[in-house]
């Protein structure tokens, strides 16, 4: 897209977006918005906006960078999110750090659809609500159309490495904004798209090195510890007598990888772990793809889970409880639909049981969950992260390369 000179600009609405005065803005939030908002020029009319994507590790405010934008651009806006509660955490963020009254907001996610009132305002949306479908309710297309024939000055993509899916990349081509934003905390995919977003959305304009802002206290310190188990003889044997055909996605390196997560040894350490950083008061988050295995280890541990499955309302309300000091629920069981768009500041550890293959951008989401942990300017914290791996499985192929992934690009050693 070209650029947008706002202030000059006549086809969009303006929406007046005053910042709380108590807003704490830091030093590579205001250089993230200098590089999308160039104020430079003495003649105020010569003031303009590019589209492109802001790079930030989880817990470095990427909300507030995005909000700060909307701030000085002044115009209508349409921010898309990957869930449900990403879109309301949003919409929370957007009238705690601005003056916005909440009949300005709008949002258009689940079963909540509504529009603005007035002339302009703010539009929360998922990118599965934006995408075309012949059986939409009638709420559905009026808001598909309200948000097709607005004049938006900035659509703000957050996990803007969603976008390249063909369908969703059709759906945000056609929506008619001054200026696109990406918000990510890792430029990855483990296909070839991720080229697709320069085309898309922009270059990437600011990108923050994750363990500087650690070492400023920007973000919480972490510790990577790798765990590995054996299996048992007879456990062994069964893992290695399955036959692999069909490749990943195959019957049998679905039942491999079952065994593998299942390993009793490595559920016993998961378990240790869970009631030695319970009794240090630690929150703690585990993560498994595996949606039986999942299930499988919370209940043996008696302790919620969420996955896909999981009615919106119940979620909200054990995440709820999970953010909360008092000790309702001290560990909480997730599915990959915990990997993105989760504000969880309580939590403090993560523990890995199982993910999905070797991607680098799964791992980096996960370590995010807790690297905004409200504990990191105590002295001496550090967030824990560990990662269970049983031994001569898969499991030990594809860890490695997360693993190299965040000692390289993160910064970030792994025990083992």
């Amino acid at each position: 897209l070209p650029d947008f000179y706002y202030n000059s600009d006549k086809t969009c609405n303006t929406l007046e977006l005053p910042l709380q005065s108590n807003v704490d803005i830091r030093p590579y939030q205001r250089e993230a918005l200098d590089a999308i908002v160039d104020t430079t020029h003495a003649d105020p009319q010569q003031h303009f906006a590019r589209s492109g994507i802001i790079v930030l590790p989880c817990g470095a405010g990427k909300t507030l960078t995005s909000i700060l934008v909307a701030n000085a651009i002044q115009k209508p806006v349409l921010v898309v999110c990957s869930t449900i509660i990403a879109a309301e955490q949003f919409s929370k963020e957007f009238l705690r750090f601005t003056t916005l009254m909440a009949s300005k907001t709008g949002m258009f996610a689940g079963a909540k659809k509504w529009p603005y009132n007035g002339p302009a305002g703010v539009l929360f949306t998922t990118y599965t609500m934006l995408v075309d479908n012949k059986s939409r309710t009638a709420d559905s297309k009026r808001m598909s159309n309200f948000i097709d024939k607005t004049e938006w000055g900035l659509i703000i993509l957050d996990e803007v490495h969603c976008v390249p899916a063909n369908n969703f990349a059709k759906a945000i081509g056609k929506i008619k904004a001054k200026v696109r934003l990406g918000l990510t905390a890792t430029m990855l995919r483990e296909d070839e798209k991720i080229g697709d977003l320069e085309t898309l959305v922009g270059p990437t304009l600011y990108h923050a090195k994750w363990k500087e802002l650690a070492d400023k206290g920007y973000i919480a310190k972490v510790i990577c510890t790798q765990v590995e188990s054996d299996m048992n003889p007879y456990i062994q044997r069964a893992h290695d007598g399955v036959q692999t055909q069909g490749g990943l996605l195959g019957h049998g390196h679905h039942l491999k990888s079952l065994l593998a997560i299942l390993n009793p040894k490595k559920m016993q350490i998961c378990q240790r772990l869970i009631q030695y950083h319970e009794a240090k008061g630690d929150k703690v988050l585990v993560y498994c793809d595996h949606i039986d295995a999942l299930k499988l280890y919370a209940e043996k541990v008696n302790r919620p889970f969420i996955y896909g499955g999981t009615p919106t309302e119940e979620a909200r309300q054990l995440l709820s409880r999970f953010q909360i000091d008092a000790k309702q629920i001290n560990t909480l069981f997730l599915s990959r639909i915990g990997d993105t768009s989760l504000d969880l500041p309580a939590a403090t550890v993560l523990i890995q049981v199982s993910s999905h293959f070797g991607s680098r951008r799964q791992e980096a989401q996960r370590l995010g969950r807790v690297l905004r942990a409200k504990k990191r300017n105590e002295k001496g914290f550090y967030s824990r992260f560990y990662t269970l791996v049983t031994n001569a499985t898969h499991e030990v192929t594809f860890s490695e390369k997360r693993r190299q992934f965040l000692e390289e690009d993160c910064g970030y050693g792994y025990q083992i």
